[in-house]
């Protein structure tokens, strides 16, 4: 390193932006090199001068019939232009306007993703693949003579669940007015014609959101989602699965949240709640004891298997003929 001529200090710094080497006590400049400028070339006085002098569009954005990689033609100096010039100028415009195959229906699908996804709060990375998902279904054609509400719809689901973005099918028809069946009917047919291989949908990523409009705490949170750690969903619903985790963590935490509240704001039921309750086993026996204690009719098994026994039992003398019971009885 060179030694200050001014102040003969050794601390220098080099600056790769202009190429100079600086003196960290005095600050005088001392030597330059030649380096490439990567900024403007013109200086910024207003936020108004960026936008005139700027020479550069938008950013690319598949989000946009034409990815915002557009060109104007103007016409306004074609007046002294030979008329041989001025048929094609106007020509080439009129090309311009026109839709390329499938333009009309791109603007018309990107028009119902951008609803549906601000509806649904979907991001825009999510967005894009719903969308390149619908492009690829468009060059098999599998758009045709379906509607492009309910494929878009499909798409949107098949987006979230490859993302990992937690949306069941269940909201997505809800918003787009599709019925429940008829966007399973289409997202089944994406799978099966663009060999779709779908992750398997992970029952904790639906935790935050029904524990928020619940209300419920984070220690509640985070004691459901350790609950479904070690769990295997097994092709069960994720939102039934979900909800009972947090049934199951509001009980430990003695947080009070019934069945019927807790179902409505997953869209299930409570039967399912129960169900699930039945066939959950945690690893810590404390915990589980206290369940036992809490709601033995859900998760005492011991208990529920004599309930059971004691029921065929009772159907089964029920269903006994009168000369059977003269049999069976004495004298």
């Amino acid at each position: 390193m060179n030694n200050c001529p001014d102040c003969e200090d050794k601390a220098t710094v080099f600056c790769h932006d202009t190429g100079e080497t600086i003196c960290k006590s005095c600050g005088i400049v001392i030597s330059s090199e030649e380096s490439i400028d990567r900024g403007p070339e013109w200086r910024l006085f207003s936020l108004d001068e960026k936008d005139n002098k700027s020479r550069v569009g938008m950013p690319i954005n598949s989000l946009r019939p034409d990815k915002n990689l557009y060109t104007t033609f103007d016409l306004r100096d074609v007046r002294n232009k030979s008329p041989d010039v001025k048929r094609k100028l106007w020509m080439m415009k009129r090309w311009q306007g026109q839709n390329k195959s499938g333009g009309k229906n791109f603007v018309v699908a990107l028009n119902e993703i951008d609803k549906f996804s601000d509806k649904l709060h979907i991001p825009d990375h999510v967005q894009e693949e719903a969308l390149n998902i619908y492009k690829k279904a468009y060059d098999l054609g599998i758009i045709k003579g379906r509607t492009i509400s309910g494929m878009i719809a499909a798409t949107l689901y098949a987006a979230c669940r490859i993302t990992g973005h937690p949306k069941s099918m269940k909201e997505v028809s809800s918003v787009s007015f599709i019925k429940r069946k008829d966007v399973a009917r289409c997202y089944r047919l994406l799978i099966k014609e663009l060999n779709i291989k779908m992750p398997v949908a992970d029952p904790k990523l639906f935790v935050p959101k029904i524990a928020t409009k619940l209300g419920l705490s984070e220690k509640t949170k985070q004691k459901a989602v350790a609950i479904l750690r070690d769990k295997n969903s097994g092709g069960r619903d994720p939102l039934g699965l979900a909800a009972t985790a947090i049934y199951i963590a509001s009980l430990l935490n003695d947080e009070d949240v019934s069945q019927k509240k807790l179902a409505f704001t997953a869209s299930i039921t409570e039967v399912t709640i129960r169900n699930r309750c039945k066939t959950f086993q945690l690893n810590d026996e404390k915990d589980m004891e206290k369940l036992k204690l809490l709601r033995p009719l859900l998760f005492d098994s011991d208990r529920i298997n004599r309930e059971k026994q004691d029921e065929v039992i009772i159907e089964g003398f029920n269903n006994l003929r009168s000369d059977d019971l003269q049999i069976l009885t004495p004298g």
